[in-house]
């Protein structure tokens, strides 16, 4: 048979609870019994889902890099708001450039563009880019 285990009890329960027993009137109670509010833990975004709302964030003057792995050939993916996205294409490009000494070479490839930034997305953390820093 399986037994709980005693729970400790936080030091801002017994607070509450101390103050409950002091108090002498229901509305004292009722007040301290209030007092114990618990804190929401604040969620962690995953590498994807802060990667999609940077991707969602960006303006036309910004850009986001990622360099890739050896494995998929050791350059750079940049992500731009398409600069003909109304007119033509889709709303997010992303381009290519590959690395020369550590540095980019400065001569960009279009790859594809997307209207979702998921998929801009994915597609980096499958070949897992990692944010570059110049």
């Amino acid at each position: 048979m399986f037994w709980r285990k005693k729970k400790e009890v936080s030091s801002a329960i017994e607070g509450a609870a101390t103050a409950a027993i002091a108090a002498t009137s229901p509305e004292e109670i009722t007040a301290a019994a209030k007092t114990v509010v618990k804190t929401p833990k604040e969620k962690r975004l995953s590498p994807k889902d802060e990667l999609t709302s940077r991707i969602e964030q960006l303006r036309a003057d910004e850009e986001i890099i990622y360099s890739l792995s050896e494995t998929f050939g050791g350059g750079l993916t940049i992500v731009k708001l398409n600069p003909e996205y109304p007119n033509k294409g889709k709303k997010f490009a992303l381009y290519s450039e590959t690395l020369v000494n550590g540095q980019p070479s400065g001569e960009r490839s279009f790859m594809w563009d997307r209207n979702k930034p998921k998929d801009l997305t994915n597609w980096i953390m499958d070949r897992n880019g990692q944010p570059f820093g110049i």
